[in-house]
């Protein structure tokens, strides 16, 4: 089987290398000249600048792109393609549903959305997708194509049955991603004048008892700290121990923590209102 991965960014390259890995002829096209394609050679991947000829016989299309030029690659791309509809095509946006590959899917190729639950790292071959979970929207007369390619890259598949939320759905998983790398990084800034060079091990050590009881009891129950116990003189010495500018910052993320704590019924409502006060009268 052939495979052209279309973006050579950390998604790209990290879905690139594992289809060169599971066997396919493996192709990687970029829009201008760069590392990736010595990168890409050293693997064992074809490097095309362009759509070219050598390319456009392949069977399997993958763009991994940026959300905002995703629809605009895509219908560029159609046109250097031969045999569209024997063709299965996919994006790995998390954001967009169906539409942006529309321009495959009107002259008959199988399109889908396989959206792979992990970050990308700096290193692809970190990357770990296989095994990993990633959802799948597809049509049902493509589902099974669709299903067949991600089964043979070691994916775990959630299936959708309609394109919902999109909006909501990658928010999600950027809070449970990207938002958490944030509050570590600030985490570890925080602690360093304190532990120095250990900074960084203690804040994962932190990270990783939470995250492992999250996964045992649910996040309700995980919770500990100084707002679950309703503790005002707390929160106050946090806020005072910020300048203006972070305190804002702390104050969107404390109440997250206080919305948990109180629906979760182990902070009352009136505990939760003073905490929320201390926030609006911080200075």
């Amino acid at each position: 089987m052939s495979t052209l991965v279309v973006g050579p960014g950390r998604a790209g390259r990290a879905l690139a290398l594992l289809h060169a890995q599971s066997g396919d002829e493996t192709f990687l096209v970029g829009r201008s000249e760069g590392e990736w394609q010595a990168w890409a050679t050293a693997h064992g991947i074809r490097p095309f600048v362009g759509f070219e000829t050598g390319s456009a016989q392949t069977m399997r299309v993958a763009f991994a792109v940026s959300d905002s030029a995703l629809e605009e690659v895509a219908m560029e791309a159609v046109s250097h393609f031969d045999g569209i509809a024997e063709k299965t095509v996919i994006h790995v946006s998390g954001i967009h549903g169906l539409s942006p590959l529309s321009s495959f899917s009107t002259l008959g190729a199988a399109t889908g959305v396989l959206h792979p639950l992990l970050p990308f790292p700096e290193n692809p071959s970190e990357a770990g997708l296989a095994g990993s979970l990633a959802t799948l929207l597809a049509s049902d007369q493509d589902k099974e194509k669709l299903l067949s390619w991600a089964d043979t890259l070691g994916f775990e598949v959630i299936p959708f049955e309609s394109e919902g939320n999109r909006a909501a759905y990658h928010l999600g998983l950027s809070l449970a991603a990207n938002h958490v790398v944030a509050s570590v990084g600030w985490a570890e800034k925080l602690l360093t004048p304190s532990l120095g060079s250990r900074a960084r091990e203690a804040v994962l050590g932190l990270a990783r008892v939470a995250l492992d009881s999250v996964g045992n009891v649910g996040a309700a129950e995980a919770l500990t700290g100084p707002v679950v116990r309703g503790e005002e003189e707390t929160i106050a010495a946090h806020l005072a121990a910020l300048d203006s500018s972070e305190r804002g910052r702390y104050a969107g993320l404390l109440e997250n923590v206080i919305a948990l704590a109180e629906s979760s019924g182990r902070l009352s409502a009136e505990r939760a209102h003073r905490l929320r006060h201390i926030i609006r009268v911080s200075p």
